[in-house]
């Protein structure tokens, strides 16, 4: 999420970031944000600021930072109901958003943004399990084919572009125009599922504006595929930061209770002063697995070792 400071900054760093396209002008309706996103779009393109590849591509994008890198694919995957184009997600959207996005792609005639896809790419073909090691799928499988095309570009091409940005991550870009390699991917990928990671809303405005071009009479065409990054998450597992939760009138005790079936539960100190300091500590100490803190009134309770 994009705040307003955060906007400020983006805005104060570059007359041409991204964030001028994607958050147009936050106080304005959907449809007028959109024609000016459309207008911006438009002098970029006709200046050359941007421009559009002669011939199909896909992408293959890094980024490596400390004690993590991820990899995967940037290209198109086709829209569908989520059963039916093998694309789940785990959440459910609000429409103010969904209508807000598809007005945007709907003015400019584009996806600004990729949606943020993991699934297994083992040799199996779609197998689970959550792997470490780059180049092998769940449970010990092989990487499959676009795994390992993706590995093979990053490790031994130069790529199209490479920066650091003020987080401190190293983010790196190859372009992919050979069609032997994109059919590769496409055979390889046809028949996995993949999860959503990020984007239930730009998911659903993919599918809101593909049903409303067909249901005018336009026929296939582009709305029927939307831009996504694909990443094997056997290979790369997602890193999953802090995630904070209010749940009211659900007891401490309760809590930490129904929790210990799952969990190693710790007592900790009380919530006042050093209480939430060193809890937090404690938290923060226990970065290398999966970990949670429980606060309530009556103090704190540290959640460790889940059981598999």
């Amino acid at each position: 999420m994009i705040g307003p400071g955060t906007l400020e900054e983006l805005l104060a760093a570059s007359p041409y970031n991204i964030v001028r396209l994607i958050l147009p002008a936050i106080t304005l309706d959907a449809h007028a944000a959109g024609a000016v996103a459309a207008s911006r779009l438009g002098s970029w393109l006709a200046s050359g600021v941007l421009g559009a590849d002669a011939s199909p591509a896909l992408y293959v994008y890094e980024q490596n930072g400390p004690g993590f890198v991820q990899r995967g694919l940037i290209g198109l995957v086709g829209v569908d109901a989520p059963a039916a184009a093998g694309i789940l997600p785990h959440e459910g959207v609000m429409p103010g958003p969904v209508t807000g996005r598809r007005e945007l792609m709907m003015a400019t005639r584009a996806n600004l943004e990729p949606i943020f896809l993991v699934y297994n790419g083992g040799g199996g073909g779609g197998g689970g399990g959550a792997g470490g090691a780059s180049g092998a799928g769940g449970h010990g499988d092989p990487a499959g084919p676009a795994s390992a095309l993706v590995d093979a570009v990053a490790d031994q091409r130069p790529p199209l572009v490479a920066t650091v940005t003020s987080d401190g991550v190293t983010h790196r870009l190859w372009r992919l125009a050979d069609p032997a390699e994109h059919a590769a991917v496409a055979a390889d990928l046809a028949g996995r599922t993949a999860v959503i990671a990020d984007g239930h809303h730009r998911y659903a405005a993919y599918r809101q504006l593909r049903d409303l071009m067909r249901g005018s009479g336009q026929g296939d065409g582009p709305w029927d595929y939307g831009l996504a990054f694909l990443v094997d998450a056997d290979a790369y597992p997602p890193r999953l930061g802090a995630i904070h939760r209010v749940i009211p009138r659900l007891d401490l005790a309760d809590a930490a209770r129904l929790a210990g079936e799952a969990f190693t539960v710790e007592e900790l100190a009380g919530p006042a002063g050093e209480g939430l300091a060193g809890a937090l500590e404690r938290l923060a100490a226990g970065r290398g697995g999966t970990a949670f803190l429980l606060a309530g009134r009556a103090g704190f309770r540290l959640l460790t070792s889940p059981d598999p």
